[in-house]
Formats: structure tokens, sequence, C-alpha cells
């Protein structure tokens, strides 16, 4: 747990020191408005690119509502209380340090990614009153104190930090809420399922999840409506959210499907690294025995039909 949380740390660091870099490189985006004496038509055009998602909201009238003027704000109330309520729900639960070591792993992998995202390709910020102090503190400090929520960085746009966190508090959700490990009640409390799937069981035979449940979706409700707010608040472009969404998921799928596949080549020694990672995890144990026995029943069954072919050969006889 301790290797996966410096992990975790390393790569939200990182990802602090690349937002410090892109926000000095940004400087071209407010100096040279100031240099050609730019009018507020002619700041809103250079500094926000075409959107599809700031259309959409426009149209509906957002930037006149409450939301709108809390800017910042929403994104980060919405994220927080996401991230509170998942760590209460699962963190004491038999399952938890799984899911927070998996959680962290992540979130480092997605934010180490970010911070290469971000400088690669800069893009002007869609928020025009956001303003920073960042660059009045040296990379290393500038980055402890974006670290410690002191600081704010208006460049650090492609692709979106707050997509990624709430998504994988969906995807964690959606992934064990309905697992035995996590239960908190012996009852089951799943009224949409009960209405929407007439008893069809949650999981099938294997245990893989077949259907969501209540909490499930009123999970991935709260993580929608929060890329909505972001791309409402022009927190984000519409692409930000797009990009850090699929990164997300893709990541996450990625891994679960890699820790089945570990014991075919013991040799990797990212392999060995990775099942030295997850060995107190006992829903991971079980279904390694099962893929073992499964991949060891075909490999005997692989062997048998090679050893009856080199026989019929040996002995002239057709294959």
């Amino acid at each position: 747990m301790v290797a996966v949380l410096l992990y975790c740390f390393c790569g939200v660091y990182f990802n602090t020191v690349m937002q410090w870099y892109v926000q000095k490189r940004s400087m071209v985006f407010s100096t040279l408005p100031l240099k050609y004496n730019f009018t507020k038509k002619d700041l809103e055009l250079f500094t926000t690119l075409p959107d599809i998602g700031f259309d959409f909201f426009d149209w509906i009238g957002i930037q006149d509502s409450y939301a709108f003027s809390l800017g910042t704000h929403l994104p980060d109330y919405m994220v927080f209380g996401l991230n509170y309520f998942t760590i209460a729900r699962f963190i004491l639960t038999p399952l938890g340090a799984t899911i927070q070591r998996r959680w962290s792993f992540n979130l480092g992998t997605l934010f180490f990614f970010r911070g290469i995202s971000i400088v690669a390709t800069m893009l002007p910020n869609p928020m025009q009153h956001c303003t920073t102090k960042a660059l009045d503190y040296d990379v290393w400090e500038g980055a402890w104190r974006i670290l410690a929520g002191e600081l704010v960085t208006c460049a650090d746009v492609l692709f979106s930090g707050h997509t990624v966190n709430a998504c994988l508090v969906g995807l964690i959700w959606h992934t064990y809420s309905h697992k035995v490990g996590v239960r908190l009640f012996r009852a089951k409390c799943d009224p949409i399922g009960a209405v929407c799937c007439l008893g069809r069981p949650v999981t099938n035979e294997v245990g893989r999840l077949v259907r969501a449940t209540t909490e499930k979706y009123l999970m991935w409700i709260w993580v929608i409506v929060t890329f909505f707010v972001i791309i409402a608040t022009r927190f984000h472009y519409t692409i930000d959210v797009i990009i850090g969404l699929w990164m997300c998921v893709l990541l996450w799928k990625l891994y679960h499907y890699y820790l089945y596949s570990l014991y075919m080549n013991r040799e990797n020694y990212f392999d060995i690294a990775m099942q030295w990672f997850e060995k107190d995890s006992e829903e991971f144990n079980v279904e390694q025995e099962i893929a073992r026995q499964a991949i060891g029943s075909i490999r005997r069954r692989s062997m048998h039909g090679v050893q009856e072919i080199r026989s019929r050969t040996e002995e002239g006889e057709p294959v």
C-alpha cells in the first residue's frame, strides 16, 4: 500500500510540475491582447476555441444561471463530494484496501499521462476570468502549493483532471459496489433492479456483472452531471472531458484484464511486480486460480494432441 501511494503521489506531483511549466509557457495568451489592444470581443475569440458544448449551454442560457456564476467552485465541489463519499463507502469494507490500491495506481498513472498531455499541445483556457499566482514561486514550491490546493493554474487544459477523478469514482462503484466484500447490509436495497429487471441477478454464474444496480445508476448520474457542469462552467473544453473519459475507462479496463493474464508469463519483471502488488487481494487470487486451472486444462489437451500427431507421424500414419 505504501508503494502504490508513493507511486500515486509521484504521478500527481509530476502533473503539478507540468501545470506550473505550461502556465509559464501560456503567457503569450495574455501578452498579445495587451500588445495589440484587443477589444473584449477580440479577447473572447482569441482565448476561447469554438466548442460545441459551449454553444449548446449558451443556447439554453446556462451562462445566466447561478451554477455558471460559481465558476471553478462548482466542479470542485462535485468532484470532492464524489471522492469523499466513495472513501466513506468503501474504505472500511473487506475490499477497501484492494479498491484503494487500484484507485491510487490508476490515478497516479492517469495524472502522469496528463502531465505529458497538457505540455505537448497547449490550448487557450476557456475560462477567461481565471487568474493565478503560481508564477510568483519557483517550479518546485509552486507545484507543492498547487498540489495542496493553495494555488490554481489556468493553462492545464487537455485533458481534464476533474473528469478523470469523477470517472474513476464511477468505475469503482460500477466494478465493486455489488460485491459481497463491500456489502453494508444483509438485505439488498435495489428498487430500480426490482422494477426494471424482474429479479434478474446482478452477476452470472462466474461472478461477472450482467446488470447495474440502483446505487450504480445513482453514482453514474452524479458523474455524468459533473461532466456537464465542467463544460457548462467553461472549466474545460468538451474535448478535454471526452479524452479524459476515454483515458480513464480504457486504463481501468486494461488494468483489470491484465490482472487475469499475469500467470501466463512469470518471467516478465513487470508481471512479477504486479503479482506482488496484488498478492493480498482475495478477489484476484480466486479468479487467478480459476483462470490458471482453465488454461492448464487447455495446455494439457494441446500437449496431448501434439504427442498424438508425433506418434502418428513416426508410425507413418496419415495425420
